[in-house]
């Protein structure tokens, strides 16, 4: 009879359970390290905006272009876009504005398609022709937007964007409009990405646009 001592096993209970922990272990190892290698590079420091790293949903867009054509959500997919809320009254704010991001568009990487988008935030005042006029005057790829009150409403405070009216005092019934004046960026699949706060330059603009895009992996 042989006397060798032999090894001593678990039984196969436990063995097998031991086998299912090194499994569920190994996996979690790999889902974490899967996700680490494809996490997308950590934000640069000082980025010239506010950005969220995950992306924003807003309320329904049920928006007209100012060609009288609805311009919801969709029509931001595809596209890099820069959104600015005023109207085509405004003496200078808006027009600075509209200035810039024509500069933006041109220096930008000619593989990044952008668009800009100028929400009125007076419909009553600016219908789609005269949007239509407006914005083009500065860029004739640029789209203006407006629609009813309450989804202007809806659409704006979703995004903490403010807008007023204020009697001029002329006593002839003209008004003038107080609205938020920073630049909202969405990315191509309709989120929101990033908020530009005044005083804006286009250069360190157009410069966070490359690092936002390389962030996003658009």
């Amino acid at each position: 009879m042989n006397d060798a001592p032999h090894a001593s096993r678990p039984p196969a209970s436990r063995f097998t359970l031991l086998l299912v922990a090194v499994a569920i272990a190994a996996a979690a190892a790999g889902i974490a390290l899967s996700r680490w290698l494809s996490a997308p590079p950590p934000l640069p420091d000082n980025m010239y905006s506010t950005v969220f790293p995950q992306g924003r949903e807003t309320e329904a867009m049920r928006l007209i272009d100012h060609d009288g054509q609805p311009f919801t959500r969709e029509r931001l997919r595809g596209k890099w876009t820069l959104m600015f809320f005023g109207f085509t009254h405004c003496p200078d704010v808006c027009p600075t504005a509209l200035k810039l991001m024509q500069k933006i568009r041109k220096e930008r990487p000619q593989d990044m398609p952008l668009q800009v988008v100028f929400v009125s935030v007076d419909p009553r005042r600016d219908p789609p022709a005269r949007l239509r006029d407006y914005v083009r005057y500065f860029d004739p790829e640029f789209i203006g937007v407006t629609g009813k009150m309450e989804d202007l409403i809806t659409f704006t405070h979703s995004m903490g964007v403010l807008f007023a009216y204020r009697d001029t005092g002329a006593g002839d019934g003209s008004y003038s409009v107080d609205h938020t004046a920073q630049i909202m960026l969405f990315d191509p699949d309709g989120l929101w990405r990033a908020v530009f706060s005044p005083p804006h330059e286009a250069a360190r603009i157009t410069q966070t646009l490359k690092e936002i895009r390389a962030y996003v992996g658009e």
